[in-house]
């Protein structure tokens, strides 16, 4: 009866030596895994939590005024904040100037003809969206503008995109969003154009979508798309204001900056 005694005690002491090894294991090898995995973040939840720089208006806005005997001028333009100091020198001069352009242009437009009796004065009106649309690389600041020239027959309402650099505070053209050799402009009317028929129908006039700079002078982007702006009377009739179309970035990927 002593034998099967002594086999019995044998093999309890073999299953409890395996159950402490596997114990041990567990102990000893699982943590190793679980704190390597709390303690390295990947990159894209590093990425997710970088917010990008945004710049926003400044505490006051600028104006330009005049009131003369043949002309009023009223223009508000803000000023910006939330890049580097030198860059936002820049990017405030870059607005500015492009307000003293529209001050100057129409100065020369309003000159009247002489011996023409000037019955009312020419106006000059700006104001602008206090939403800045901004990229990782660029913000668009949208000035609506009416100026109005003594004897016509009504004023000229349109939208005035002006971008400028976040990384350079410059101003940019439509140029500046394209490879130097992307032949842009004729990239841009064949894909506006389909877009211009289909949002105008029979009213859709194709001289204005040409591919020529001053058809495309007005063009700014967002993180999804290029968006290009015809002025009243370009691309429909005046009456229909200006036009807006929406190109998506994927079709212009190949030749955008």
């Amino acid at each position: 009866m002593g034998r099967p005694r002594k086999k019995n005690y044998w093999k309890m002491f073999s299953t409890l030596v395996i159950i402490a090894a596997v114990l041990y294991v567990g102990y000893r090898v699982v943590p190793l895994f679980t704190k390597k995995k709390i303690e390295t973040p990947s990159t894209t939840d590093t990425q997710k939590t970088t917010p990008l720089p945004v710049v926003t208006t400044g505490t006051s806005d600028k104006t330009i005024k005049e009131n003369k005997d043949t002309y009023t001028i009223d223009i508000t333009y803000p000023v910006l904040s939330g890049l580097s100091k030198e860059i936002l020198g820049k990017a405030n001069t870059s607005i500015k100037g492009a307000m003293d352009t529209l001050v100057s242009d129409f100065k020369t437009n309003s000159v009247p003809e002489e011996g023409v009796l000037v019955s009312e004065k020419s106006t000059l009106d700006v104001t602008y969206n206090k939403t800045i649309v901004q990229t990782s690389t660029t913000l668009t600041v949208l000035f609506a503008v009416s100026d109005y020239f003594s004897g016509a027959a009504h004023p000229n309402n349109y939208t005035l995109p002006v971008t400028v650099s976040k990384t350079t505070g410059l101003k940019m053209t439509t140029k500046d969003f394209f490879k130097s050799d992307s032949n842009f402009l004729s990239v841009l009317s064949a894909k506006a154009i389909p877009l211009l028929k289909k949002k105008l129908g029979a009213d859709f006039s194709s001289d204005g979508a040409e591919p020529t700079t001053d058809n495309y002078a007005n063009v700014y982007t967002t993180d999804t798309a290029v968006m290009v702006l015809y002025d009243p009377c370009r691309v429909a009739a005046c009456a229909a204001g200006v036009i807006t179309i929406e190109i998506p970035r994927s079709q212009l990927q190949a030749i955008l900056r």
